[in-house]
């Protein structure tokens, strides 16, 4: 699971500090720019026992709003197999910049090899069967998340209502 925390870095030349969201997961480090800015106010530095300077973030709405997206990327990463991923992948996925690229087919295929490595192979050769009705229905081999709709499994549902056989074997 990947760790979410609020940081600054350069000041700008007007005197403001952008705010970041530092992401850190699989030995990776990660920034995500949220747009907002902190002045020298909404800041505090403090110093530890050996004398580093730490700079934290009391600006109470920059907070606020951080502490939102940051649960939403938490949010979005228990959807999403992260743990397969590195850190700039997450972040794409966190940002939308990468889910046009995140395959399902491919991800399905994972998931049903896992279950065959945990001795679920019934399950998981039922899974296969529904997945091979989805291709079979949309037309291609590799299917994306982002294709994934509400009104395309409608559609396959209703297509398929008729026959009681097939039923436990669609997605």
């Amino acid at each position: 699971m990947p760790t979410f925390a609020t940081c600054i870095r350069k000041k700008r030349g007007d005197g403001l500090y952008p705010v970041y969201v530092r992401v850190s997961h699989n030995y990776g480090l990660q920034y995500i720019n949220p747009g907002m800015f902190v002045s020298e106010k909404g800041l505090r530095k403090t110093y530890t026992k050996t004398g580093k300077e730490v700079v934290d973030i009391i600006d109470k709405i920059v907070l606020k709003e951080c502490i939102g997206r940051i649960s939403k990327y938490a949010e979005k990463c228990n959807l999403v197999c992260a743990n397969d991923m590195d850190c700039k992948m997450l972040v794409d996925v966190l940002t939308d910049k990468g889910c046009a690229d995140l395959s399902f087919t491919d991800y399905a295929r994972r998931f049903f090899n896992d279950m065959i490595n945990r001795d679920r192979e019934k399950p998981a050769s039922n899974y296969e069967m529904a997945i091979k009705r989805l291709r079979e229905f949309v037309g291609k081999e590799n299917i994306f998340f982002k294709e994934l709709t509400s009104k395309l499994r409608a559609r396959q549902a209703a297509q398929i209502a008729p026959t009681t056989a097939t039923k436990p074997h669609t997605p």
